[in-house]
């Protein structure tokens, strides 16, 4: 007897609008080179995009807003405690000046992979090649914001090893 609720995920970490693949592969007698792009569009958290703040909960007109910056230090640390001197600066730490906002989206995201493979014969096949040819790192997020670690987004498509190389020999007999 309730209202039916909906969740439109599109668009949100894990669910990109757009993905793609393509590739390319060229043969030349005994000789085949692949070339292929995987890509995840540009995503990002569900909900709004949070205010710049400092560490302290406070904007740069110094009005408390209760959302915290991870690592930004504003003016500096403030009197958290209520009462009268609310907000204040108690100069412990130095501020850096810098008010900043969790990082909840990612842009356009690519991997590059390239092989080469040889055919000696009808029974002896070698490849070799390299993922991530570029060595493209998955794009930083706050872990407050979406689910990651290190600052990474897990199972959302993004290579987390870096550039690696591979081979493999297939014999038939």
């Amino acid at each position: 007897n309730g209202n039916p609720t909906t969740d439109n995920d599109e668009g949100e970490f894990g669910f990109p609008f757009w993905t793609g693949r393509a590739a390319f592969t060229a043969n030349y007698s005994d000789f085949s080179f692949t070339w292929s792009t995987r890509w995840i569009g540009e995503t990002s958290a569900a909900g709004d995009t949070d205010p710049y703040t400092d560490a302290w909960g406070f904007n740069e007109a110094g009005e408390y807003l209760g959302i915290f910056s991870d690592t930004c230090l504003g003016a500096g640390s403030r009197i958290l405690d209520a009462g009268p001197n609310f907000g204040q600066l108690d100069g412990i730490v130095a501020g850096d000046g810098r008010y900043c906002s969790d990082v909840d989206s990612a842009g356009d995201y690519f991997v590059h992979t390239v092989s080469l493979r040889y055919n000696f014969n009808e029974n002896l096949t070698i490849r070799a090649g390299v993922t991530n040819v570029f060595n493209e790192d998955p794009p930083l997020i706050d872990t407050s914001e979406v689910f990651g670690r290190s600052n990474v987004a897990i199972g959302n498509g993004y290579d987390l090893n870096g550039r690696e190389f591979f081979g493999s020999v297939n014999l038939r007999f």
